[in-house]
């Protein structure tokens, strides 16, 4: 897994937030991919997953499987209703650009 510090800073920016005593709240997770059952070293903070979509609730769950907790981005970059919503190409990438908030 990358280190936070090897991540480029717009990464950064979105799972880190730093306290008062300029602690992170940044948590590095181990999860089992839902699907393809492969061990992912993920980030999680208040603000999201990194490495990995939680879809047994909130925004991602529309992308779930019945019975699906954790799907790894390898698995949720390959699901045809992702790739419909965020229209990614067969090369592996967004044809559109995408804007982050």
């Amino acid at each position: 897994m990358a280190l936070l510090g090897d991540m480029p800073k717009n990464q950064r920016a979105y799972f880190v937030e730093e306290n008062r005593n300029g602690v992170s709240d940044i948590k590095s997770v181990k999860i089992i991919c839902s699907r393809c059952g492969k061990t992912v070293d993920g980030l999680q903070s208040k603000y999201g997953t990194g490495g990995f979509y939680r879809v047994s609730e909130g925004h991602w769950a529309k992308y779930a499987n019945l019975g699906e907790i954790e799907v790894c981005d390898s698995c949720m970059w390959a699901d045809p209703r992702y790739k419909a919503d965020y229209q990614w190409n067969d090369s592996g990438g967004p044809s559109v650009t995408l804007t982050v908030w």
